[in-house]
């Protein structure tokens, strides 16, 4: 299950903006604002003392029915209080889901310039004669030994920038044209035969057979794969067309 994912929009909205100025990504102004108001909002959260007893003890000691009604007014301001904090903090939030979104090719441009070095990695490692760490080493190779052995941290890196940019994409928004996705590979139709036990293997597969890692905008990724999904369609339409004709000619001939 993804980090980011949850019910309460101040959860997603925190833990987006941890992620991505831990990783010293550029905020817009529009993002800081609405996150400076979630802060102020969450920072003046009333107390939450609705609570039914005082007011059951004050019947049964016979009190006053004004000292009564005052005490359930107070509780009553309370909880309207507290639910309309609630609210405003949970508007705050979604405000600051939309600011991003709204900034998402900005924030994948920051995003993708720590994805470089990252996706440089994979291919390094994809390139080298062995995949042993200890026989590099041996071999005096310990750059490549230390790429290799980083392999793991590198794919788990790139994976998380991948989940970030998913959270800061607009709803509806898709890397995709139909079955075609150009969301990590630039064409994934390469990579149709990749393969491996666990996400970095699979990288590793994919760029040995020839696929190529980017880290596009989703208006980018959208684009590339509806050009790619168009380029299928016409193999297929020519492709059908000379077996078509492929099947007159030998008609015509059989009948000559």
């Amino acid at each position: 299950m993804s980090e980011f994912r949850n019910n309460q929009p101040q959860y997603t909205a925190h833990k987006t903006w941890d992620a991505l100025t831990r990783r010293g990504i550029t905020m817009p102004a529009q993002v800081t604002e609405a996150m400076d108001l979630l802060t102020y909002v969450e920072s003046v959260k009333p107390r939450n003392d609705v609570d039914h007893a005082p007011i059951a003890e004050a019947y049964l000691n016979r009190e006053p029915a004004e000292q009564i009604a005052q005490k359930a007014a107070v509780m009553y301001a309370a909880g309207l209080q507290f639910s309309a904090w609630s609210n405003a903090r949970d508007r705050a939030a979604r405000g600051v889901l939309e600011a991003l979104r709204f900034n998402h090719d900005e924030l994948v441009a920051g995003m993708a310039e720590l994805a470089a070095p990252l996706i440089e990695a994979i291919e390094h490692v994809a390139r080298l004669d062995t995949h042993s760490v200890d026989a590099l080493v041996v071999a005096g190779r310990n750059d490549d030994a230390r790429i290799l052995a980083e392999l793991q941290t590198t794919v788990a890196e790139l994976k998380a920038l991948y989940e970030l940019r998913r959270v800061t994409t607009p709803p509806g928004f898709r890397y995709a044209s139909g079955a075609i996705d150009c969301g990590e590979w630039q064409d994934p139709r390469k990579v149709t035969h990749a393969s491996g036990a666990n996400p970095h293997s699979y990288y590793v597969h994919g760029v040995q057979l020839g696929g190529r890692l980017w880290f596009p905008t989703v208006g980018e990724a959208e684009s590339t794969a509806r050009n790619i999904r168009a380029a299928v369609e016409h193999d297929r339409q020519t492709e059908e067309a000379a077996g078509f004709t492929e099947r007159v000619r030998r008609f015509g001939a059989a009948h000559a």
